[in-house]
């Protein structure tokens, strides 16, 4: 998605934001929280801080950032909100599970800045996520990107990124009972587009190209998570025509076998973060489990 300066993209003026404490607070209420929309090449100019063995998840999937618009109008444009200043945080957080400010990286420069609000939430997320997957449809010949997470623990939170309009990116943050809900919402909304169409006869697993052959829909999460200094890649494939079809490649990626929608629940399994996951907010510090 790319921010083309032929139409710079408005973004409407709204109210100054609290802290970040006071939006994660918000999020703990309400379960599902719709955040501030941006441009895609306005959220890539910023990372937190780097820290020492947790590293940005790329899926391989993954295209290239999309090219950044004009630095400097970026600059306003996130200036503009409250949630982006100049130089580090000037005081320690009182809470370390809700801060109400970050440290971030401008990304052009160097230069060290302060987040705040929604926005230090989802470029923290965005930097150090313990997961990061994918939800790919496919219809025919027509491939797309449903919805991507970045699930942080510690505190568990998922950040979900869709494409808006105008090139914006769409974000809301998840709580992670809500997370499970939406991913089978997404799933659903592929598989609903076709009628399965019941076989006639008992299905027996089968090459997972031989089975690509008959579906009319499918969809695809992939998802990687973060193991000690790897990254460790899995995908589940829901095939459907002529019943459903699971490629698990956590088991066989060769073979496809028929399943019930019951075996949907396995993605939720995707998300799931080991015990020694850093925390997202803070992964220099030692935190309680």
């Amino acid at each position: 998605m790319r921010w083309h300066k032929s139409r710079p993209v408005e973004i409407q003026p709204r109210p100054a934001p609290k802290s970040a404490r006071w939006t994660l607070t918000r999020l703990y209420t309400e379960h599902a929280l719709e955040m501030a929309s941006y441009p895609a090449s306005d959220v890539d100019l910023l990372a937190c801080s780097p820290s020492e063995g947790l590293l940005r998840l790329k899926l391989p999937t993954t295209l290239p950032a999309s090219p950044a618009g004009d630095p400097d109008a970026a600059w306003q444009r996130l200036a503009a909100t409250g949630e982006l200043r100049l130089g580090p945080p000037t005081a320690a957080p009182g809470d370390a599970l809700a801060p109400d400010e970050l440290a971030a990286t401008w990304l052009p420069s160097g230069a060290p800045v302060t987040l705040s609000g929604e926005l230090a939430i989802l470029v923290a997320l965005r930097s150090r996520p313990g997961v990061v997957a994918d939800v790919l449809a496919r219809t025919g010949d027509v491939v797309d990107l449903q919805a991507r997470w970045y699930v942080g623990t510690k505190p568990p939170i998922v950040l979900q990124e869709t494409a808006g309009v105008d090139g914006l990116l769409d974000f809301r943050g998840l709580c992670t009972d809500q997370t499970e809900k939406d991913l089978w919402e997404l799933l659903f909304q592929a598989i609903r587009k076709v009628d399965p169409v019941k076989p006639s006869e008992p299905r027996q697993p089968m090459a997972a190209a031989d089975a690509a052959t008959l579906w009319r829909a499918s969809a695809t999460i992939t998802a990687a998570r973060a193991s000690g200094p790897d990254v460790v890649v899995r995908t589940l494939q829901f095939g459907i025509g002529h019943g459903i079809w699971l490629v698990d490649s956590g088991v066989d990626t060769t073979t496809a076998t028929p399943v019930n929608l019951s075996d949907v629940h396995r993605v939720t399994q995707l998300l799931e973060l080991p015990a020694s996951t850093p925390s997202w907010l803070y992964p220099d510090r030692a935190l309680q489990p």
